[in-house]
């Protein structure tokens, strides 16, 4: 930690643009949070952060409530993370001594003379989903007031979470958060998969995302943040071709009819 501390340090003070990859490959979705909250410790100022993905996911969309297996050491070290993010997002008291007693079971578990390396069944309850989206709210909040601008990987997303569709994909909760986002590609050689395919998916999938969303209110959320991104998205991708360029318009153009055809409760620029 002290050497990448420092590697940012230099990059920071020689004024060069810095992406942190971050909160995207996970066993626990608090140790997602953990990264991402890292990536906010180290820097105090403007980031670009590779992924991010946990800002993105909807606690209340994961399989919260179903039993994962977990490495109990994986699961020591999110459960110890999580107990120093809620006091640090301000969570109350209660809340905080419920995971640090989450903890201190698992410690017992070691104590007895199980290996850390083995296994555990979790199952995340009600409350300590309650208290994990709490914790996310605080981090997206602290991200917004730093213009820390999110690149967002749909298909590396969709391959390494192994979601069922890109209607599951973080972009969506990124965008309805109002945090600054970008699309990429990631690593599109090994992905197959280039920037227009990305928008060209989202546009796809955002029928089926909108039936995700639980009330009318968040669905009206989505759409206004993804209608607030076209005049700002071509000037994210300034080496795109003018052929380019257009497939990604026509594709936010067939979002946007889509939403138009779903509500007249705002006003959609032409």
């Amino acid at each position: 930690m002290y050497l990448f501390r420092k590697m940012i340090e230099v990059a920071i003070s020689s004024r060069r643009p810095i992406t942190i990859h971050a909160g995207e490959d996970f066993y626990d979705p608090w140790q997602g949070l953990a990264r991402v909250f890292a990536v906010k410790e180290l820097c105090d100022k403007t980031v670009r952060i590779g992924h991010g993905s946990i800002l993105g996911i909807n606690p209340y969309l994961l399989k919260w409530g179903q039993t994962f297996i977990c490495p109990l050491w994986s699961r020591m070290e999110a459960l110890d993370q999580a107990s120093r993010m809620a006091e640090k997002a301000g969570v109350d008291s209660e809340s905080v001594g419920f995971i640090k007693d989450l903890l201190d079971d698992l410690l017992q578990v070691k104590g007895s003379g199980i290996e850390t390396r083995l296994n555990v069944a979790v199952n995340h309850d009600e409350q300590e989903r309650t208290i994990f989206n709490s914790v996310q709210q605080w981090l997206i909040a602290e991200f917004n007031c730093c213009k820390a601008v999110i690149e967002s990987n749909p298909t590396s997303n969709l391959r390494v979470l192994g979601l069922p569709s890109y209607a599951w994909v973080p972009f969506w909760g990124l965008v309805a958060s109002e945090l600054q986002v970008i699309l990429g590609t990631d690593n599109p050689g090994a992905l197959e998969t280039t920037i227009e395919d990305e928008y060209t998916r989202l546009a796809s999938a955002f029928e089926e995302r909108i039936t995700l969303e639980k009330t009318f209110e968040e669905r009206i959320t989505l759409e206004k943040a993804i209608v607030s991104l076209r005049p700002r998205i071509l000037d994210r991708y300034p080496k795109l071709t003018d052929a380019g360029h257009k497939v990604i318009m026509d594709h936010w153009r067939i979002i946007e009819k889509l939403i138009r055809k779903r509500t007249y409760r705002f006003a959609i620029p032409t």
